[in-house]
């Protein structure tokens, strides 16, 4: 009875230490340009051109430039729970101090607002990396057999930012489809 609960109460505190993972699914149909009533030979053509049509798009979805204007599109590279980093990055204080303390005369400028800018454009830069990262690592695209449909599902520990990020990807991708 005793080796029971001992067992019981450790599975409880493993499965309460889990951090749950949400995953989310948006389908989208795909259809490649209509023709005319096709020749024989050219349906075969056809078949291997729509293979690599759907495969072409498998990756578009999956690319670095959909992920990027997702992200901005959802302002995730300002979101605290997307962009922050494992570990904080470490302040140096010397440096700080020397940036602030030194004047630029030429611009009436101090070399801390410039250093300050510069900081803040690369702080961006690096959010809007870091996001598109964590997006990418989240997302997998992924085509139903023998059909016209692309699954993208989307997995995070977060769950409105997962419910977020399928959807938006797949918005974003029908936008982008019908202004080229």
């Amino acid at each position: 009875l005793s080796l029971a609960t001992l067992v019981t109460l450790v599975a409880t505190l493993i499965v309460y230490s889990i951090t749950p993972v949400y995953k989310a699914t948006a389908t989208l149909l795909l259809e490649p340009e209509k023709h005319e009533m096709p020749s024989i030979d050219e349906v075969f053509r056809l078949k291997s051109s729509a293979e690599d049509y759907y495969k072409t798009q498998k990756e578009v979805l999956e690319s670095r430039r959909l992920a990027e204007l997702t992200v901005k599109k959802l302002k995730l590279d300002t979101d605290p729970a997307v962009i922050s980093a494992k570990k904080e990055e470490s302040f140096d204080f010397v440096a700080s101090l020397k940036a602030w303390l030194s004047l630029d005369e030429d611009e009436g400028k101090s070399k801390s607002e410039e250093t300050t800018e510069q900081i803040s454009e690369e702080k961006k830069e690096k959010n809007l990396n870091r996001a598109i990262k964590k997006f990418q690592s989240g997302l997998t695209a992924k085509q139903v057999k023998n059909s016209q449909l692309i699954t993208l599902t989307f997995e995070s520990e977060d769950r409105y930012l997962t419910a977020k990020a399928a959807n938006g990807l797949a918005t974003v991708y029908i936008e982008d489809q019908v202004s080229a």
